[in-house]
């Protein structure tokens, strides 16, 4: 598929920088590096808008004043950097391995000197390392006090050969900081406002009264989470439905979720028009998801339950323990029992749990 490029922050960075940024496609022409992270970042955070930014090596006053420029950009939004940088050993007589511990050292202790020097003596033959120390130096400049690798592949069949006539790849450095926010800060297009009010549409229209077609160009809608959406009558359930993968849009999803909430929960009979005036949508945009070891290792009323046994599931929100005071035990009894399972399936191990947190938005 097609990301869109942010043409207008293009157009507005090459018109207040005009010596540091130009504006091309030629540049990126046989230049797949970025292309090869696009798939993942649109089925991650949905369709998002993306600035490509070639950053030429060697050039130590482009790489200064680009860093600033992306910290204080990120500093007034939300905003993931992708870098993306390759290490080559062909031209080096040195170890794969012992080039690679060395760069994945200096990232992990933030030795930006250390790494910059290694990359301008060719010490560390990186290709992109400018886009590696510019990326560092902007979340330093930002105030994030650490890097930190959280994971790290390589084709060990090459690199632990010690032939040093292959080309070795860090697949990906992600950045960690201790400000880090939920998942949310992703999607900087997410908007609690724009949401609920296309839900009530969406819900308005089932009864031929709603407009969300009004909502349909608007930046938030464009963002993919799991998503739980709950109806309330006078503030008592009515109707409630999820879907956990981030596979849709919310533009595509919430339509869904709204109409099998009023008119397919086999707990209540189906949404009536006449009590409208009485109902109130509760949307849980699910923002981290982790299988667990042990069925209890959550943290009861802020992490929610989802359990899984052959092609039997079930989901159970972290507000569903608040609201009926539920000890952590008989919550995890009934998401078994919302998966059509014993109520002890707890105990099986063949059975798998995961938790997970939500930010909650009603209206």
């Amino acid at each position: 598929g097609f990301i869109p490029v942010a043409s207008d922050l293009a157009d507005s960075l090459s018109r207040i920088y005009p010596d540091l940024f130009e504006l091309g496609r030629d540049e990126f022409i046989g230049e797949p590096s970025i292309e090869v992270q696009l798939p993942f970042i649109q089925y991650t955070f949905g369709a998002q808008l993306i600035l490509p930014v070639l950053v030429p090596d060697g050039e130590q006053k482009i790489i200064g004043e680009l860093s600033e420029i992306i910290s204080e950009f990120v500093e007034r939004r939300s905003a993931l950097i992708v870098c993306v940088a390759g290490i080559s050993v062909a031209q080096s007589k040195r170890s794969p391995v012992k080039v690679e511990d060395e760069i994945i050292e200096r990232i992990n202790d933030y030795d930006i000197v250390g790494l910059q020097e290694g990359i301008n003596s060719l010490r560390y033959p990186v290709f992109g390392g400018a886009s590696l120390v510019t990326t560092l130096l902007a979340l330093k400049l930002k105030g994030e006090p650490k890097a930190k690798i959280v994971r790290y592949l390589n084709s060990k069949p090459v690199t632990l050969s010690e032939d040093t006539s292959s080309v070795v790849y860090i697949a990906g450095v992600i950045y960690e900081g201790i400000n880090s926010q939920s998942d949310l800060s992703f999607c900087p297009n997410f908007d609690s406002t724009v949401v609920l009010d296309y839900a009530w549409e969406c819900l308005k229209a089932n009864f031929n009264k709603g407009e969300p077609s009004r909502f349909l160009h608007s930046p938030a809608l464009r963002c993919s989470y799991g998503v739980g959406i709950c109806l309330k009558y006078n503030d008592i359930i009515r109707g409630s439905s999820s879907h956990i993968q981030k596979d849709k849009t919310l533009a595509e999803l919430i339509p869904e979720l709204v109409k099998a909430a009023a008119f397919a929960d086999v707990r209540f009979q189906p949404l009536r028009e006449s009590e409208l005036d009485s109902i109130s949508i509760e949307i849980s945009i699910i923002t981290s998801f982790t299988e667990l070891q042990s069925p209890s290792d959550f943290d009861l009323g802020e992490e929610g339950l989802y359990v899984s046994y052959a092609s039997e599931a079930g989901i159970l929100f972290p507000q569903v323990a608040k609201r009926f005071k539920l000890s952590k035990e008989e919550f995890m009894r009934q998401t078994c029992k919302k998966a059509n399972l014993p109520l002890n399936c707890f105990l099986d191990k063949n059975v798998k749990f995961y938790s997970f947190r939500v930010k909650v938005f009603s209206k």
